[in-house]
């Protein structure tokens, strides 16, 4: 069902699959909180889109497992972000055309180097 979410999340935020794609499996759950913020989901829908994104194993074939610490922190951040502030990082997002690939450039360079906050 991921392709289907994408294909539904793309025609909701104006974002390109590939930027969702990333936001859905990056280990770094934030920008999949402010696009779900940004679109209007409300804290269950988020919780749930979130847990069924750490389900499985990612696009490098690793297993993913959430923990209970990071449920409670990128809750506590959806919960603090304001749907104005969501929305203007949505529109941010939309406006640089080069952000994803800057991002895969990054993480490239970075490989196992990279933080995760």
């Amino acid at each position: 069902q991921t392709r289907l979410f994408v294909a539904g999340m793309s025609l909701k935020s104006g974002l390109d699959t590939q930027k969702i794609n990333r936001f859905i499996f990056d280990k770094n759950s934030e920008a999949l909180a402010v696009m779900c913020k940004a679109v209007g989901f409300d804290r269950n829908s988020f919780s749930a889109i979130f847990l069924l994104t750490r389900k499985g194993t990612n696009s490098s074939g690793e297993k993913l497992q959430t923990n209970p610490v990071e449920i409670e922190n990128v809750m506590k951040f959806f919960d603090k972000l304001s749907a104005g502030k969501a929305r203007a990082v949505l529109e941010h997002w939309k406006l640089d055309a080069g952000y994803t690939a800057a991002i895969e450039q990054l993480d490239s360079q970075l490989g196992k180097q990279r933080v995760y906050l």
